[in-house]
């Protein structure tokens, strides 16, 4: 009369452990452009494949590790807390965020999602993890920092154009 999918989701498993979402970000649009989150997602897929998941979503997205308003990752955090994952499934730790990794993972634990990260090798030493993160902190800025002045530039650039164009029709 039930179906065993049914049974199991009214009892809170899951069922077959194995349905995973793969995760690829990019930081910039240059990154996507030369193709690293195509060829990102392309080794998450074969990854996968090999390791027998069921792929319910394949979620990509452009934004800063960052950036605490990724539309991928609030996907990510929704499929965990209708059930119907199982595996977040990422290339690298930064990929899912530069900062608060183990935050993300905890709320997906409490959710009984996993998260398995291609490239997981060795327990870092305290002195390399702490090089690590001070090496993105500045990374992190220097990108935020020329960013900004990209964006102040770009906006010169175009009230002068602006400017030039009213005076033109004067």
């Amino acid at each position: 009369m039930f179906s065993l999918e049914s049974i199991n989701r009214l009892a809170g498993e899951r069922s077959g452990g194995n349905r995973a979402v793969l995760y690829a970000r990019v930081s910039s649009t240059k990154q996507k452009r030369d193709g690293n989150l195509e060829r990102q997602k392309d080794r998450l897929l074969d990854a996968a494949r090999k390791r027998g998941y069921r792929i319910v979503e394949v979620i990509t997205e452009q934004a800063s590790g960052i950036n605490e308003k990724r539309r991928g990752l609030y996907r990510i955090f929704r499929l965990a807390e209708d059930s119907k994952i199982d595996i977040v499934l990422i290339e690298f730790r930064d990929r899912l965020a530069r900062f608060g990794y183990s935050y993300i993972e905890t709320y997906l634990a409490a959710r009984k999602v996993r998260v398995v990260c291609l490239d997981d090798g060795p327990p870092a030493s305290a002195e390399s993890e702490l090089t690590r993160d001070l090496i993105t902190i500045i990374t992190v800025f220097s990108a935020w920092l020329y960013g900004q002045r990209s964006h102040g530039f770009r906006k010169k650039v175009t009230d002068v154009i602006r400017e030039h164009h009213t005076n033109m029709r004067l």
